[in-house]
Formats: structure tokens, C-alpha cells, sequence
């Protein structure tokens, strides 16, 4: 076996104990009614046999996720998450952002440390962000500005919930500060046209 292979087996092990569970690529544990918390672990090796990795902590729910691949908002995918942050971005600013594992070395305390982040500020936002209603809270009072995933989670929580007017406004509020020409924002744009085709003249 690999030490990359190695150091993800066990990463895998030790995010058991937490109730997760391997999904595809990532890990994934239930936080309720349609909703799974998301733990992405992205390893690079480096030439010198180092593995390092950081940690992507996510929410998918999943009548948002199935409405969004609908209307061209989200790529087919089981386990994409519908919001998400890297930990860095939870975690104090002189935490290091990356965990470091190093072959024939004893890397107990450096799962260890990545466990424990996850634990003290992964944790929490799972907890926030447990229910569809829950985040739009948090969202609205922009409890972590750096959550990635707004601009299609919001217009989707407004049509789930029957407001297709505003479903529209905050979609076309969204794609009014991109650039619609090209990447992500023409991206945007071509879910903008099926959410308005969809909403059909709810608004002018």
C-alpha cells in the first residue's frame, strides 16, 4: 500500500469514531432528514514521500441538491456538498491550514491534531448548518461569510419553499455582480434562464 493510501486508511479510521462514513471519495455522516454533513480530505503527495492534506467541511441536502441538478446549478454528483468552507477559514489564523504526514514516521499526533480541528470548529458549523431552514438563518446573518455555495443555495431554499418571486430577485442579484460571459458566471447564467423558465412570469 501506498503512504498516501496509507495515511487516508487512516484518516478513515480515526473519522469513524465520529460517525462518518466513506461515500465515493469523501466522508459522510447523517445531521437529520435529508441532510449529510461533508468532510472532503484533499491529499497532495510531494517528491519527498510528504503527504499533506487539508480538510473542506460541507452540508448537502438533498431535495436542494436534486431541484439545483435540475435546473443546471450543480453537476450530477452523490456527494457533492451544497455549502461548504475550507477549515482553514474556521479555524484561528495561526492554526496551520494543512496537515502534514511523514513516511516512516509515527503521524499519530498529527491525525490527531486534524481530528480535533474538525472536532472544535467543524463541529459547530455541522451543527448550524444541520437543516436547510438553519442555514438560511445563518446565511442571513452572515454567521460565516466565507461559506461557499450562497448564490445557488439561496434562490433553491426560496423556490423549495414557494417564494418564486424572490427565488428570481436573489438569483438575478447573484448573477448581476458576475461575469456572465464566461466560467462560472456563464455557468450562472444558463441556471438563472432555467429558474426563470421554471418560475415563469412570477415576477416582471
Amino acid at each position: 500500500m501506498s503512504f498516501i493510501k496509507d495515511v487516508e486508511k487512516q484518516l478513515e479510521g480515526r473519522f469513524k469514531s465520529l460517525g462518518f462514513r466513506k461515500k465515493g471519495v469523501i466522508l459522510f455522516k447523517p445531521l437529520g432528514h435529508d441532510a449529510s454533513a461533508f468532510l472532503g480530505l484533499p491529499r497532495q503527495a510531494f517528491s519527498n514521500g510528504v503527504v499533506s492534506v487539508s480538510a473542506i467541511i460541507g452540508t448537502r441536502f438533498e431535495p436542494l441538491y436534486e431541484l439545483g441538478k435540475e435546473l443546471g446549478a450543480y453537476p450530477e454528483s452523490k456527494t457533492n456538498p451544497a455549502l461548504s468552507i475550507s477549515l482553514k477559514y474556521l479555524a484561528p489564523s495561526d492554526n496551520e491550514s494543512d496537515y502534514r504526514f511523514l513516511p516512516d514516521r509515527d503521524n499519530h499526533s498529527e491525525a490527531e491534531r486534524l481530528v480535533t480541528d474538525v472536532q472544535r470548529y467543524g463541529l459547530p458549523l455541522y451543527e448550524a448548518f444541520s437543516t436547510m431552514d438553519k442555514a438560511m438563518e445563518a446565511i442571513r446573518l452572515n454567521a460565516i461569510p466565507e461559506i461557499g455555495g450562497k448564490s445557488q443555495f439561496i434562490p433553491l431554499y426560496h423556490l423549495l419553499r414557494g417564494n418564486t418571486a424572490e427565488s428570481l430577485r436573489c438569483a438575478r442579484e447573484s448573477l448581476a455582480s458576475m461575469d456572465a460571459g464566461r466560467g462560472s458566471g456563464k455557468q450562472y447564467a444558463r441556471f438563472v434562464d432555467a429558474l426563470n423558465e421554471r418560475c415563469g412570469s412570477a415576477t416582471p
